[in-house]
């Protein structure tokens, strides 16, 4: 169901405020994610479980009810290189929260 939300949310035309993800990211911030995630820009995946991001990005709103997020972290995917994931996928916070795994903000892009 997640999944849908993310394809729903793409081709309705969501679009992140974000540039194409940039190379130069180096600091990695340990993230919990649940559910297998989709990278906006080339579509590959990034699969449940401890994860790094590197910063994050405001843009459009991913979620089903009350679960939501507008944050998108930076991240190696497992398949299709570098991309955004929605911090829908966090699996310690809530809504348009994005915080690492001790809790500290993760910084922006």
């Amino acid at each position: 169901m997640r999944l849908n939300a993310i394809i729903a949310a793409l081709l309705a035309g969501a679009a992140i405020t974000a540039a194409a993800p940039a190379a130069q990211a180096e600091t990695k911030y340990w993230v919990d994610t649940h559910g297998t995630a989709t990278g906006f820009y080339h579509g590959g995946f990034l699969y449940a479980g401890t994860n790094y991001v590197f910063c994050k990005r405001w843009g459009d709103r991913v979620g089903t009810g009350n679960e939501y997020n507008h944050w998108w972290l930076l991240t190696d995917m497992d398949t299709g290189g570098r991309d955004y994931i929605s911090a829908y996928y966090l699996s310690r916070w809530g809504n348009d929260e994005a915080k690492d795994n001790s809790g500290a903000e993760i910084p922006n892009c």
